[in-house]
């Protein structure tokens, strides 16, 4: 049931952000502008994607050979696109972009360099969905990190400037914790469990899922800038040191989180009548 979202770089976790969805938009069109130009309304729909294509995995996991088109259906409704965006979109803190800050990030992301970023970050993270992608791209960054040497320190840099594992593991630790709370509140497990049980159950798996989140953002790293020169690379990284993109990146975890926590209850709660179906 744990899925490992990654927001990474300005090409936040899916394309769905086109003419017709900024009409329908609930946030400024200068915000708007923004997080279209960082590729994060195509993130967003890569995680949501991602997690439907889980369900065999989740009902071999849960309830083996009881949920079927209908426990698809039911991970398709709860994670649609759309309405992935629009609890992101509810949940973005207002004022968390100056004017200047905006213009700013806009300045950079609609330069060469920055439209590069963006459509390689994309391309990675639709990439890295599939587990043999993954696998070779993990095992290049564990090869990278043994030799050392100036591009390891600049990914290490990127990862440090924007807190990416710290916040991945937050993200992913809450989003169990709520999965849990639903399949509990939901009658799916045998013997309910309370809050401090719950808590006690997620931060037991806080160093496994951290070295995983290591691993992930490392190889995600490796196919999202392998074609960027190491100064391109280092003028990208000082871009995102900026105010302006501090302010960026924790806006967007700050809307983020609310909205893959609901998701994460709802699938918990949906879960769970399978598990009692499957107990009946």
């Amino acid at each position: 049931m744990t899925r490992l979202f990654c927001l990474i770089g300005f090409a936040l976790v899916l394309a769905l952000c086109g003419a017709a969805r900024a009409q329908d938009s609930t946030v400024e069109p200068r915000t708007r502008s923004v997080l279209e130009a960082a590729g994060l309304y195509d993130v967003l729909t890569i995680l949501s994607e991602e997690t439907v294509a889980a369900a065999d995995e989740m009902e071999a996991e849960l309830f083996p050979g009881k949920g079927g088109a209908s426990w698809r259906r039911e991970l398709a409704r709860i994670y649609a696109p759309e309405r992935m965006i629009a609890d992101f979109e509810a949940n973005w803190p207002e004022g968390s972009l100056t004017g200047d800050e905006a213009a700013e990030v806009m300045d950079f992301l609609s330069g060469d360099l920055g439209r590069r970023v963006v459509a390689a970050e994309v391309d990675a993270r639709r990439a890295i969905s599939d587990p043999d992608t993954l696998a070779v791209a993990e095992e290049a960054w564990r090869e990278a990190e043994a030799e050392g040497g100036r591009r390891v320190e600049l990914l290490d840099r990127q990862a440090a400037a924007l807190s990416l594992v710290d916040e991945n593991v937050a993200g992913a630790l809450n989003g169990q914790y709520e999965a849990l709370r639903g399949l509990s509140d939901g009658g799916g497990l045998v013997t309910p469990m309370g809050e401090e049980m719950i808590l006690a159950q997620v931060w037991s798996q806080e160093p496994a899922l951290r070295a995983r989140t290591e691993s992930w953002l490392g190889a995600y790293q490796v196919l999202a800038y392998g074609g960027l020169s190491d100064a391109e690379l280092e003028a990208y990284i000082e871009a995102t040191e900026t105010e302006a993109f501090r302010a960026l990146t924790q806006a967007v975890f700050a809307a983020l989180g609310p909205a893959v926590e609901a998701r994460q209850y709802a699938l918990g709660r949906a879960a769970a009548r399978y598990v009692v179906s499957e107990e009946l």
